[in-house]
């Protein structure tokens, strides 16, 4: 699985508190930031795997708090099992080297019977 294509999945970032005083932050959610921390096939569920990662982010703006991310599928092959990741304080990050939230996501990737390249290219493309 190609982690760098999940920043395809929407991901949503919001600061739920900023300083009238401070410049607002600009978060980004990261494809160099992600870090698989488990993979685990689904008992009696063939090709299936639950995917447990921590998110990465980049905030070039001032620092944010109680940041919360929140991950959505679109994709039949890609269901969200725990999709709330409170990422809680982003300081200011280079877009190369993101925050890495503390907490995890999971997903859980049903892997199609891939026949052909152009059915591998139709599976990456909706990761």
């Amino acid at each position: 699985m190609n982690a760098n294509r999940i920043s395809t999945l929407a991901l949503l970032l919001m600061p739920a508190l900023a300083s009238a005083a401070q410049a607002a932050p600009s978060l980004r959610v990261s494809p160099l930031g992600y870090l698989v921390t488990q993979v685990q096939a689904v008992p009696g569920q063939h090709r299936t795997y639950d995917v447990t990662s921590r998110v990465g982010i980049t905030n070039t703006g001032d620092p944010a708090r109680n940041v919360t991310a929140t991950l959505t599928s679109r994709s039949a092959s890609f269901l969200v099992i725990d999709g709330v990741v409170q990422a809680g304080e982003v300081p200011r990050t280079s877009p190369w080297l993101p925050y890495r939230s503390p907490d995890t996501f999971t997903i859980r990737v049903t892997v199609p019977r891939i026949m052909n390249l152009g059915q591998l290219l139709a599976f990456m493309r909706n990761l």
